[in-house]
This record gives structure tokens, sequence and C-alpha cells, in this order.
């Protein structure tokens, strides 16, 4: 990949350290279904998702009865396109970056676990590139 190769070229010569990539890897029914489960509030776009904070009555909106909305990217077929182009852009990136600082971790997984797993990652990593003590945010 041309664009990874040059990212590479720059990291190194301006002697940064070596990248890290992590990928927050969701399965594509998990994405879709969150995607689609999506109903927006037209005047003030407040989100709701059926699967996590749905409205009380279905389709109403809580604060003002309003219908609710499901926007056209969010409908499965969009969605699943947008999902295809993002794989297509991204798919060379990580095959460059596979063997170099590439992490796959679960992003259907809880927040704790997914930042958990980020930490593990560069705790290490700040501990050997000298930093005395690293301290990533959220952490005491």
């Amino acid at each position: 990949m041309d664009l990874a190769a040059l990212l590479s070229g720059e990291v190194e010569t301006r002697l940064l350290p070596a990248s890290v990539v992590p990928q927050l890897a969701v399965p594509t029914d998990a994405l879709v279904g969150w995607m689609t489960s999506r109903l927006l509030r037209p005047k003030s776009s407040r989100v709701y998702n059926l699967m996590s904070e749905p409205p009380k009555i279905a389709g109403i909106c809580d604060d003002d009865a309003t219908t609710l909305i499901t926007r056209r990217d969010d409908q499965e077929l969009v969605f699943r396109e947008r999902l295809r182009m993002y794989e297509d852009i991204t798919r060379p990136v990580l095959a460059y970056y596979h063997y170099r600082n590439y992490y796959q971790i679960r992003g259907d997984r809880s927040p704790s676990y997914i930042f958990e797993e980020i930490t593990g990652i560069l705790e290490p990593m700040l501990s050997k590139n000298g930093a005395s003590n690293p301290k990533l945010p959220g952490k005491p």
C-alpha cells in the first residue's frame, strides 16, 4: 500500500517511534445490526438505538412525540455498501502493517475490555521507549 509505505517512511525519516496499529474488529452482522437499529429525531438529531436506547413508544421521540426516522445511510443495503468501501480502502493498509506493530482487538466487547487491551499494548511500549512510570488516560 503506497499510503502506508509513505507514512512509515515519514515516521522513520523523522526518527519517530514506530507506529502502533490497533484494529477494532467487529463482526459485520454486529455492525449492520447496530447501524440499522438507529432512529433519529429530525429536528434535533437526537439518536435512539433500538438495541441499546429505544424510545419509550416505538417510533416516537420521548421529548416531543415527533415521529422518528431512519437516515438513508443507516439502511442495511446502503450501510453494507459503505462498509464494503471502507474495507476496500483499509484492507491494503492493514495488510501492510500486519507484521509491524499490528494488533487486532475485539471491538464487540465492553469499553472496559477494549481499554484494557489497548492499555496492555501501549504501556510496555511506553516503558521500553524510556518513559518512566507511563500514565495513560483513565489509569491511576
